[in-house]
């Protein structure tokens, strides 16, 4: 078990970074997502989390509350309350009650992307449609945008305004103007785009394009400056955001978008997954042993087989006894107690004072072999006769002391 864990070390530390690593990015990154709607906990272009931020930040400052459940009972909310473009319609009791709510004094802000239907759920007005029949407003799309345009003089949010940056072509109508007591705040040349009404005791603001709202236009022209005028001259110090339609239900605290609430906790889980199935194979073994591979290797014999055969072809029989010399004069020193550096005739005498006569035969073979490589005439006859004595000179040598050596001693 300890090799084990010696050995996957690697694997430990990689699974810990990654880990580690994912919980930097849930901790410190923004909480962004590509979707396109107007919800305040949202980073993204299209998101109005800077809106929040705003009422945060404002003097007097704004508290901005979001709503995370459904709109059947409003009697908690005594403020403002915007549905922002919502990604799923509102039911029947819904808009129920949020009229009721309205009737009683409430103060409703409604708005859309402001983006035509080109198949596109989150463009539709389906969200807003049940409040708008009931108010009696219909929404429709103008023939363009300018870059930007001017409120209406007459507007209590124009006192501070001269410029309002849009993006879309949303535009609002109410069929029954003279009833409703409608106020238009900001026109296009094609048609209205901000518009208040008024609903038994209190009041709705019905925005045709909030683009002006969202994180990424807010900075541009006026657009902060008239959404301070709304807010402050609708709310008391409190901002409700519907965000129950933008797929936030529940008491739960997270800023990620449904789809996306898991994705990284499937992404750790995976992780962990992953580590443990490595150190299952690790652990448990689904078969039989198998040895080893071990690579076959060539025999000692068969190398210095090759290597006679390769310098026997090349003619290289002074190399050849040249190599043979000096690694049986190595040997001897070996034998006799002497460096494998010694000369040959200190060898030759060593080994004569330990092995008697045989230490003549050794200095005769090797006066032979540096004879026949001084003047270069080695045949291969020769070589193999000086390599025959060699080798019995060294059998006679491990057999024991010859019997002249314990005359000499």
């Amino acid at each position: 078990m300890r090799g084990l864990l010696a050995r996957s070390w690697p694997i430990l530390a990689l699974s810990a970074v990654l880990l580690g690593a994912l919980w930097l990015l849930a901790t410190v990154t923004p909480r962004v997502d590509p979707s396109d709607d107007r919800s305040c906990l949202r980073a993204n272009r299209g998101g109005t989390k800077a809106l929040a931020d705003l009422c945060r930040r404002s003097r007097p400052a704004l508290r901005p509350l979001a709503l995370r459940q459904p709109l059947t009972d409003l009697s908690k909310v005594g403020d403002v309350l915007l549905i922002l473009h919502p990604r799923t319609a509102l039911s029947a009791t819904e808009v129920k009650a949020v009229l009721a709510w309205v009737g009683a004094g409430g103060r409703l802000v409604l708005g859309d992307s402001g983006m035509p239907d080109l198949g596109n759920p989150m463009a539709t007005s389906g969200g807003l449609g049940g409040l708008y029949q009931k108010l009696h407003v219909q929404r429709s799309m103008g023939d363009s945008t300018p870059k930007t345009l001017a409120p209406e003089p007459s507007s209590p949010l124009a006192r501070d305004v001269t410029a309002v940056s849009l993006s879309g072509w949303g535009r609002v109508h109410v069929l029954d103007g003279a009833k409703s007591h409608a106020v238009v705040h900001l026109r296009a040349p094609d048609g209205p785009v901000i518009m208040s009404l008024s609903h038994g005791a209190g009041e709705v603001y019905v925005i045709a394009d909030t683009s002006f709202l969202s994180n990424g236009l807010i900075n541009k022209a006026d657009n902060v400056v008239l959404a301070a005028d709304l807010l402050y001259t609708l709310s008391h110090g409190k901002v409700y955001f519907d965000e129950y339609h933008h797929g936030f239900g529940g008491p739960g605290v997270s800023t990620l978008p449904v789809e996306q609430q898991n994705g990284l906790a499937w992404a750790m889980l995976a992780t962990v997954v992953a580590t443990v199935l490595y150190f299952s194979g690790k652990l448990w073994r689904f078969g039989a042993p198998v040895p080893a591979f071990d690579p076959q290797r060539r025999s000692v014999l068969e190398y210095v087989t090759a290597m006679g055969d390769l310098y026997r072809r090349a003619g290289a029989h002074a190399a050849a006894l040249q190599l043979l010399r000096r690694a049986f004069l190595q040997r001897l020193a070996l034998a006799a107690g002497l460096s494998p550096r010694a000369g040959p005739q200190v060898i030759a005498a060593a080994v004569a004072r330990r092995y008697g006569a045989v230490g003549e035969e050794v200095l005769a073979l090797e006066q032979r072999s540096a004879q026949l490589l001084a003047t270069g005439q080695v045949t291969a006859a020769e070589l193999v006769r000086l390599t025959a004595a060699m080798a019995a000179t060294e059998q006679r040598l491990r057999r024991g002391s010859h019997p002249s050596a314990s005359r000499q001693r």
